[in-house]
């Protein structure tokens, strides 16, 4: 399989492949190293037909097999629709149910559920970052009834469901890569950072980083088990990460756990999103001399909308800073955010894409 000129981790092993790409449990690979092996899962998922107008999906934590199978999936010119482990079990019904994908692949460990049992599911397994098996579900189970439009989409990504029921959104790679080159600018990502993987994939901020480390040649580090205080903390504090994504109450554990240590110079900065920060909060972590960026995103932005940096911040507790270049934003009539920009999703799956009020 090739990934082809938009490519970001084909673009960036030809460009200089030697760099890090990510580092972790099971060892490290450089960009060269991900571009083989995510070409190598792309090839055995496309001998299983998973391919344009199909859905590939990716239940595994923040590890290296997750983020090789990230990259592998759109590889075969199939949707990427990521999922959590950690998902209830009618939160994962309720996925599968919608999206029905044509491969599901995993840990060896997870097991479907029997509510699940759709014909045209197969599950294929990854461990360390290298396939391990193939399993095709029994006859039960029923059909999907109606197909899901795909064309043009390179990934599927679940609402975190703050103002309602999760939905999916679609996004195109351009979306992908504008968000990605226009955080990049903001928050002066390069080649020498290490961004420690702590959201879900099925998360937009997840997603959002594994695509932005390859355009900006940086290296992911993944823990194996996402967020974890006391990990994460010793990360920290040996130098060895120099961004972290967080949610507010990540942001709380880190500083409970680490309540009077003082924050590495390597540290340049714990961007903090997801929900609102509260002031208390944030002045707890600017009193303890961490760089604490707040951002404002949403999925269908595919993730940072308005970003303030450490800096800014500083300057202005609680900002979450200018749009991101590119990215227009209005109030509109009732109050609501309206978005303009070239991140902006293709639309919800199911629904029209003028179901959404995006200011486009």
């Amino acid at each position: 399989m090739t990934g082809g000129a938009s490519d970001p981790v084909r673009d960036r092993a030809l460009d200089d492949g030697w760099r890090p790409a990510l580092v972790g449990p099971g060892g490290g690979w450089s960009y060269r190293d991900l571009d083989v092996a995510s070409d190598r899962l792309a090839r055995r998922l496309a001998a299983r037909d998973l391919g344009a107008g199909r859905v590939g999906s990716v239940l595994l934590p923040p590890t290296r097999s997750a983020v090789m199978a990230v990259h592998a999936v759109p590889r075969t010119g199939a949707a990427l629709a990521a999922a959590d482990p950690r998902w209830s079990e009618p939160e994962l019904v309720r996925f599968l149910d919608r999206l029905v994908p044509h491969l599901v692949i995993h840990d060896p460990e997870w097991r479907p559920p029997a509510e699940c049992g759709y014909r045209q599911v197969e599950t294929f397994t990854v461990r360390d970052g290298r396939p391990v098996a193939l399993s095709v579900p029994g006859p039960g189970g029923r059909d999907r009834v109606e197909p899901i439009e795909v064309a043009g989409v390179h990934s599927i990504v679940w609402t975190s469901g703050t103002t309602g029921a999760r939905r999916g959104v679609k996004l195109t790679l351009q979306s992908h890569l504008a968000s990605a080159r226009a955080a990049i600018e903001r928050l002066s990502l390069g080649p020498q950072d290490r961004w420690a993987a702590t959201l879900s994939l099925a998360q937009i901020g997840g997603l959002a980083l594994a695509l932005r480390a390859a355009v900006a040649g940086s290296c992911l580090v993944t823990t194996g088990r996402g967020f974890d205080a006391a990990e994460i903390g010793l990360l920290i504090d040996g130098g060895r990460v120099t961004h972290l994504s967080l949610v507010p109450t990540m942001l709380r554990r880190l500083l409970n756990r680490s309540r009077g240590r003082v924050a590495p110079p390597a540290l340049r900065c714990l961007l903090v999103g997801g929900d609102a920060t509260p002031p208390e909060l944030l002045d707890d972590a600017l009193s303890a001399g961490l760089p604490v960026a707040l951002t404002y995103g949403l999925t269908e932005a595919a993730s940072q909308v308005a970003t303030a940096p450490p800096r800014h911040v500083l300057r202005k507790r609680g900002t979450v800073g200018p749009p991101l270049r590119g990215i227009e934003l209005q109030i509109g009539p009732d109050d609501e955010i309206l978005v303009r920009g070239p991140t902006l999703m293709r639309g919800y799956v199911g629904e029209p894409v003028g179901a959404a009020k995006t200011g486009e």
